[in-house]
């Protein structure tokens, strides 16, 4: 008998960026060999429209408050409202899913809980407690262990059946005792070849990110006015988000802000040279970069959190000093001078790309669920 993995998302404070698509990876990697309950906060909500598109279901819809706040942490802050909100909804919801197990006749032997979030974390444990259904939380964000939340996360974690991490830093940073590290996968190109900048102008360095403070956007527009041959570089910056009018203003005539874009993988391929994450608070995984590797493209990333244990410095791409625009601007022409250098590195991030593959990470997925 099939097991069913009930899934609780939440996209109400956060938009379409890594972390809930790493839930859709989930899901396609369960999806056959479980049955899925999909949850979202947000009817329609680019998760939730994935997430349906892939399971032929509708979401179970839950509610929930709260926005993005411009934090200069990749976790984000908890406004005053949405705490006093949070126990109320949480019963609420509570009360609907306890009565959808119930119906569907879900328990510890047929059923298991996923959270890939803090925010759904406390629901499932909730849930876990009152029904015995093993849960399994997916870590995607460093959490500062000196807050106050973390005391009540930590305890959480320990009643937790297993701690899946995006990346070695975040297992370091929870410490979880039943945690596990698990790389998010990316889609391999077969047929794509080392890239080669030689003689070409301009070279194009892209940026893929929500507009947040902590995403250091700012140095690599910074970095445009300090490149020795500013002409033959273009920074574009794709992503949306509250910082958009600062950044806007910053922008010299050699850098542009693109917006929201779902056509990633076309303009890795055909346009793309260079891959900047120039995150100024660690990052949890570091997806852009590594979907850069699978056609080829090296990156310049800051020397800390997952971004730098992914980027091979020196080998697939180039580690920088956080806060730093003129040491991007170094890398960047570095490569412009070196463009056989530039060649080694895009065979480098190919083979890198390797150990990321997708099909191997829905058979670790699998695995990981099945054993439980």
């Amino acid at each position: 008998m099939r097991k069913t993995i009930l899934v609780l998302e939440d996209s109400r404070k956060v938009g379409f960026g890594g972390g809930q698509k790493g839930s859709l990876e989930m899901i396609q990697a369960l999806m056959p060999c479980f049955n899925l309950i999909i949850t979202d906060s947000v009817a329609n909500s680019r998760f939730a429209q994935g997430a349906s598109q892939r399971t032929g279901s509708p979401v179970v819809l839950l509610r929930s408050f709260g926005k993005i706040v411009n934090g200069d942490k990749a976790s984000f802050s908890i406004g005053p409202l949405e705490i006093l909100l949070f126990p109320l909804l949480t019963l609420w919801n509570l009360g609907r899913l306890y009565l959808l197990l119930r119906s569907s006749k879900l328990q510890a032997t047929n059923c298991i809980l996923y959270a890939p979030s803090k925010k759904t974390l406390v629901l499932a444990w909730t849930l876990a407690k009152v029904t015995g259904i093993p849960l399994v939380y997916h870590a995607r964000n460093f959490d500062n262990r000196n807050s106050i939340f973390f005391k009540p996360l930590e305890w959480i974690l320990r009643e937790t059946k297993l701690v899946i991490c995006v990346s070695k830093a975040v297992l370091q940073n929870l410490q979880a005792p039943q945690g596990i590290h698990l790389y998010n996968p990316i889609r391999l190109q077969n047929s794509t070849k080392p890239k080669s900048i030689e003689g070409k102008s301009p070279i194009i360095v892209a940026a893929f990110a929500s507009l947040l403070p902590w995403k250091g956007l700012e140095y690599l527009i910074q970095a445009h006015s300090q490149l020795k041959f500013p002409e033959k570089v273009r920074i574009w910056i794709f992503g949306t988000g509250p910082e958009l009018s600062k950044l806007t203003q910053l922008a010299s005539p050699g850098v542009e802000l693109k917006g929201f874009t779902d056509q990633v993988d076309s303009l890795l391929r055909d346009q793309i040279d260079l891959i900047c994450m120039p995150s100024i608070s660690e990052e949890a995984f570091g997806r852009v970069p590594m979907e850069g590797y699978s056609f080829g493209i090296p990156a310049i990333v800051t020397n800390i959190g997952a971004q730098a244990e992914i980027t091979l410095d020196g080998e697939t791409g180039v580690l920088v000093p956080v806060q730093n625009a003129t040491a991007i601007a170094d890398a960047v022409d570095h490569f412009l001078q070196n463009p056989q250098l530039y060649a080694t590195m895009s065979a480098n991030a190919l083979r890198r790309a390797q150990e990321f593959d997708l099909n191997a990470f829905e058979r670790k997925v699998r695995e990981i669920f099945q054993n439980l």
